[in-house]
């Protein structure tokens, strides 16, 4: 278990200096984030990603996570802005996440300042390139061409979002077998994973064209060190069993065998779950259609004691067919209140 950090153990960053003779930041820190902000923290906006937000549920996770700098950011005192990062890509890329602004102090390039200070905390990491985000379709939309001044899209999915009445979708479960593979499917293990990002980019494009793994929100290069991110949670990966046995090792010349798979993963929020179904690979209809029951099933066991749940659905291809049908047998209800339509994945070089 990571050590708890509920003391700063960097110095704060004082924004004092101006950056030209008309700015003055001296009202302005940024300190290491504790334990002890949770609430403020929270309370910077209390209105994010429509009910979604997984901050509340995976704060305290950050902070005692040592391969994450989370930071916090005051103005007059007051807490006014959050941000976080960590290396994946066994260093190359810095990630960027759980990153907000208060309403009042958004605007006048509070948060380039901000993200800019906290970049600087990374520059001596030697193998770091790129700096990546994800960012949704309306943040996208809003902020294109600032974005794309300095960031390049790399990858593109489009999101299904479906509200769940648990207690509905455990009553369809009570006549169907539980949340255990279909004989055609099977679950992955850490080592399957690990042999399977051991691979080429060029020998899994059938599955991550854009040579990239989309893990709800973090896009991941196809790399062995990467697996371990993979399982960082309670993700499960679950796969069409190939023709052949799962290889033990890569095999020079072949593809991956597993033609199509899928990744699942939940937290707590203010809609009760919110579990996201990552797709990978050109199954047919029929092949989709049952890695997404399984994970309902499987959403409908994760907590007894919730009625409501949001899935969203991260794909490339036409779904609305095998939606409709799971509508059907398990009394779902496609979402027109939460606006999220796409995952958009960005990156930059890292500059020191």
């Amino acid at each position: 278990m990571a050590t708890e950090r509920t003391h700063s153990a960097r110095p704060e960053m004082d924004l004092a200096t101006p950056q030209s003779a008309h700015e003055d930041f001296s009202d302005e820190t940024i300190r290491e984030a504790t334990l002890a902000d949770r609430q403020d923290v929270l309370d910077i906006d209390t209105n994010v990603y429509y009910g979604l937000d997984y901050l509340p549920s995976n704060y305290n996770d950050i902070i005692r996570n040592p391969q994450i700098k989370a930071n916090v950011y005051e103005k007059k005192g007051k807490m006014v802005g959050f941000f976080s990062a960590r290396l994946v890509d066994g260093g190359q890329s810095l990630m960027t996440s759980s990153g907000r602004l208060g309403l009042d102090s958004r605007g006048g390039g509070m948060y380039g300042r901000f993200k800019k200070r906290v970049f600087e905390e990374w520059k001596d990491s030697p193998d770091l390139r790129y700096v990546t985000m994800a960012v949704t379709n309306y943040n996208f939309e809003s902020k294109r061409e600032r974005l794309l001044r300095d960031y390049r899209q790399v990858l593109e999915r489009d999101i299904t979002v479906i509200e769940c009445n648990l207690q509905q979708i455990r009553s369809a479960v009570n006549s169907r077998q539980s949340s255990q593979p279909q004989s055609q499917l099977q679950l992955l293990s850490y080592d399957d994973v690990n042999v399977m990002m051991r691979h080429q980019p060029s020998q899994l494009r059938h599955l991550f064209p854009e040579d990239r793994i989309l893990l709800q929100w973090c896009p991941l290069r196809i790399l062995e060190v990467n697996t371990k991110e993979i399982f960082n949670g309670n993700e499960k990966i679950l796969a069409n069993k190939p023709a052949e046995p799962m290889p033990t090792t890569v095999q020079p010349g072949k593809n991956f065998p597993v033609t199509f798979m899928s990744a699942g993963g939940h937290y707590s929020c203010k809609r009760g779950q919110n579990y996201h179904v990552d797709v990978y690979g050109s199954g047919s209809d029929e092949d989709l259609r049952e890695h997404m029951e399984w994970h309902l099933l499987r959403l409908a066991e994760v907590r007894a004691d919730l009625d409501t749940a949001v899935l969203m659905v991260y794909h490339t291809r036409r779904v609305e067919d095998i939606v409709e049908k799971l509508k059907q047998d398990f009394s779902l209800q496609v979402s027109t209140a939460i606006p999220i339509r796409k995952v958009i994945a960005l990156e930059m070089d890292y500059v020191k």
